[in-house]
């Protein structure tokens, strides 16, 4: 998945990411792998090598116990590429064939500092209610300094009114779960850091119909509403999935104003399929990694090693 050239990482950066993996490691729904759509976890492990990231936010991981030693796979290949040691983390929701949002991270540079579920950010209030997700923050340190919350999200699917409306909760009720994880440890960095899956698909079966653009607008304006006020990373280029040969712009990075380790003006940059075709349509037969790896492409960001606060 990982073809073409890679950004080489800045001096002083460090580097995290979102991807949603595709119900990894089943490929699909229900408690049985789907043969030809099973995630390739040799291939997912040298993609995340490659990319360089520190910390991974992922979303659809699954929890059961073939998913656990799938997982554990994911980690000891992890290991053996960068000959470093790697940690995960996922919401303690019990829905064990269920999606879960979670975070990956190499330990050589980035240390973890806690864990908190962030159940505001289900719509309903319950952070497992109706196989939604909560949100999950880390806290981690980096080598040069920066520490920063990263909050693991994955809003509801779908192209109808109800899915939308779901969406619009959960970005409504953002403020709420940032004073909740401020709260739980007022001594430490307020800096946060919002990375996953925020299904910017529009509501095609709404009347009157919205595309994903006008989404992507009305997320903007409520971002710019919110108290403390959220800013969304622009991406590199503007797609992170591939749906019936088209791309589409799902995932995001929203970084708090107080985030002065992100350099204003730097995109975060699509990699993979979404790079490669540069979100031109794909026609005819997708390529492997799509059915493989995932139909969402792996998002980097990177940001200043240092604390400015």
């Amino acid at each position: 998945m990982a073809r073409g050239d890679r950004s080489p990482r800045a001096p002083g950066a460090a580097r995290v990411g979102t991807w949603n993996v595709r119900w990894f490691p089943d490929g699909g729904p229900g408690s049985r792998p789907h043969e030809e759509k099973a995630t390739d976890v040799a291939w997912l492990a040298c993609t995340i090598a490659w990319l360089d990231v520190d910390v991974l936010a992922v979303q659809e991981f699954k929890a059961s116990a073939r998913a656990q030693r799938g997982t554990s796979a994911l980690l000891d290949e992890l290991g053996r590429l960068t000959r470093h040691q790697w940690r995960v983390r996922l919401d303690g929701c019990p829905n064990a064939d269920g999606q879960h949002v979670g975070l990956l991270w190499r330990e050589e540079r980035a240390t973890s500092l806690g864990f908190v579920e962030l159940a505001e950010l289900n719509p309903h209030g319950e952070a497992c209610k109706d196989q939604l997700r909560p949100g999950l923050a880390g806290y981690f340190r980096f080598p040069g300094g920066l520490d920063l919350h990263l909050v693991s999200v994955h809003l509801k699917s779908g192209p109808e009114r109800r899915s939308y409306d779901l969406r619009r909760r959960s970005v409504a009720a953002l403020p709420a779960a940032l004073r909740a994880l401020a709260a739980g440890a007022p001594e430490i960095d307020a800096d946060v850091l919002v990375a996953g899956d925020l299904n910017t698909m529009g509501c095609r079966k709404c009347s009157p119909a919205g595309t994903a653009e006008e989404e992507l607008q009305v997320l903007e304006r409520e971002l710019a509403a919110l108290r403390p006020e959220l800013v969304r990373v622009a991406a590199d280029p503007a797609c992170t999935e591939y749906y019936g040969g088209k791309g589409g712009l799902l995932d995001h990075f929203l970084a708090a104003r107080s985030l002065t380790e992100l350099p204003r003006g730097r995109p975060a940059r699509a990699a993979g399929l979404c790079g490669e075709a540069a979100c031109r349509r794909v026609r005819g037969e997708m390529p492997a990694s799509y059915e493989r790896l995932s139909d969402h492409c792996p998002l980097v960001l990177e940001l200043e090693d240092r604390d400015a606060d």
